[in-house]
C-alpha cells in the first residue's frame, strides 16, 4: 500500500502497557512499557523506534505518545506520553501506527 509521495505506509500493531518505567525507588507516570504480542526480540522491535502510541480512553479522548526505545532483550518497547497515566490503565490495549 502507498501513501504520500510513494512512501510504504506500514500497518498498526495492536499491544498492551505491561507497567511503568520505574527504578528502585522511583516510578514515572509518564513512560510506559508497552509489549506487543508479535515482537519477541529486540531487532524485531527497533524499527517500531520513532512512531506514535494512542491509547483510547473514550470516543473522545485518546492519549498520544512516542515510542522513544526498546527495553530489554524480549522486545518490549518504552514510550513516553504527553501526560500521565493512572494506575488503573496498566494492561490496557494501545496501537501503535
Amino acid at each position: 500500500m502507498k501513501g504520500w509521495k510513494g512512501d510504504t505506509v506500514k500497518a498498526a500493531l495492536e499491544g498492551f502497557i505491561v507497567n511503568f518505567r520505574r527504578g528502585p525507588k522511583t516510578q514515572k507516570a509518564d513512560e510506559l512499557i508497552v509489549e506487543i504480542p508479535e515482537v519477541n526480540s529486540r531487532a524485531k522491535a527497533s524499527p517500531l523506534i520513532g512512531r506514535k502510541v494512542l491509547l483510547k480512553l473514550s470516543e473522545e479522548k485518546t492519549i498520544v505518545g512516542k515510542v522513544v526505545s526498546t527495553h530489554g532483550g524480549k522486545g518490549r518497547l518504552r514510550v513516553r506520553l504527553r501526560k500521565g497515566l493512572p494506575g488503573q490503565l496498566l494492561t490496557t490495549r494501545v496501537r501503535i501506527v
